[in-house]
């Protein structure tokens, strides 16, 4: 029961970090602003002030579209979905992960980026398609099927698992200096910024903010982690673990305080004429209290220190188990305070019934016991 609880206690941690992870990278930093499509030609790719609200550590303008380019290599081509940022700022806001960048880590991948205005980075999927390989030329027809499309010689400079910010997915990133320079309406379809302060409360207060600008409601939409992580809840499956989660977190508690206490009324009951022949013998009601108390707590924190490990363990396949639950990698976490919750709980049983039966069996009257031989 202790290995239950102790398991369940990880594993709920692990959950919500996990989510809460997945959210920021969903969103792809702490807030994303979406201007509305009537007012995304008031926003230039050169600037992101109009966001830089106080609380805002960074805002990073982003061009993209689903299906928004044409990538053609020597071998063949295709349509894909190209976004374009600032690499700098970008590196600042969004919860890169160097796992995702097979060609090396994410900085280095960025920063190759900055400093070449014709790179760009392929997802390893889009790369195996068109045979292209880094260092290779690569053609991008930008703007497709709009009036302002023109076709650019780029260069592969690296490859990429998957990108925070595009839960659509991306299929290449490029300079947004570089698209401006190219097509001359470009303009944001959406800006990442980052709070100062990375508590929960900070994002919805700098959303608060900017829903309180003159024009807000019509102008741009705010998201923030908070409100992906709240959608995700909403749904079924999360939901539905999270009530597990706690229904069996409780039970587990519950469990273990139930045989500790059949534990020590079973003891009781078996040894009871022992006691009273003890009592009767002058033993002072504390030594019997301490006795039963010794046994009880023997098999406390045997049972304790022989579950807790075991619950880490199974804590750990369960969370592999459940892996495709995640967007990203789930964090091992071990929440002491919640371990301290189970172990306590335990104890203290083992303390309460250990008292409870110590009165009993001081109430117990040899005669009585005498009577039922």
């Amino acid at each position: 029961i202790v290995a239950l609880g102790t398991s369940l206690a990880v594993f709920t941690a692990s959950y919500n970090g996990a989510k809460a992870a997945d959210a920021r990278y969903i969103v792809g930093s702490d807030l994303k602003i979406t201007p509305s499509p009537a007012n995304k030609r008031l926003y230039s790719a050169a600037t992101a002030a109009p966001f830089a609200v106080e609380g805002i550590d960074a805002v990073t303008p982003v061009v993209y579209g689903v299906h928004n380019v044409i990538l053609r290599s020597h071998r063949t081509s295709d349509i894909a979905t190209m976004a374009a940022l600032d690499p700098e700022t970008y590196a600042r806001v969004a919860p890169l992960d160097d796992a995702h960048f097979s060609s090396g880590s994410a900085d280095s991948a960025l920063n190759l980026l900055a400093a070449k205005p014709d790179a760009v980075l392929l997802s390893a999927d889009m790369a195996a398609f068109l045979q292209a390989q880094v260092g290779d030329p690569l053609w991008v027809l930008l703007a497709r099927g709009t009036g302002d499309q023109v076709e650019i010689e780029m260069e592969v400079a690296g490859l990429f698992e998957r990108l925070p910010g595009f839960p659509d997915g991306a299929d290449a990133l490029m300079h947004i200096n570089r698209h401006a320079a190219s097509v001359a309406s470009t303009a944001p379809a959406f800006y990442l910024a980052q709070t100062h302060d990375p508590s929960d409360a900070a994002p919805e207060r700098v959303a608060k903010t900017l829903r309180s600008n003159p024009g807000a409601d019509a102008a741009y939409q705010v998201d923030t982690r908070l409100t992906a992580l709240a959608k995700d809840q909403s749904s079924l499956a999360a939901l539905n673990i999270n009530g597990l989660l706690k229904i069996d977190s409780g039970y587990a508690l519950v469990m273990g305080t139930v045989a500790i206490a059949i534990f020590v009324f079973g003891l009781l009951l078996q040894r009871r004429r022992e006691y009273v022949t003890l009592r009767a013998q002058g033993l002072q009601p504390r030594a019997i209290r301490t006795l039963i108390g010794a046994e009880a707590s023997t098999a406390a924190v045997a049972g304790c220190v022989v579950g807790v490990p075991v619950g880490l363990v199974m804590a750990f396949y369960l969370i592999n188990v459940l892996r495709p639950l995640f967007v990203l990698d789930p964090p091992y976490l071990v929440p002491l305070g919640s371990l301290s919750t189970v172990v306590l709980s335990v104890l203290a049983a083992t303390v309460v019934t250990s008292v409870a039966a110590s009165s009993l069996v001081n109430q117990l009257r040899a005669i009585e016991l005498l009577r039922d031989e």
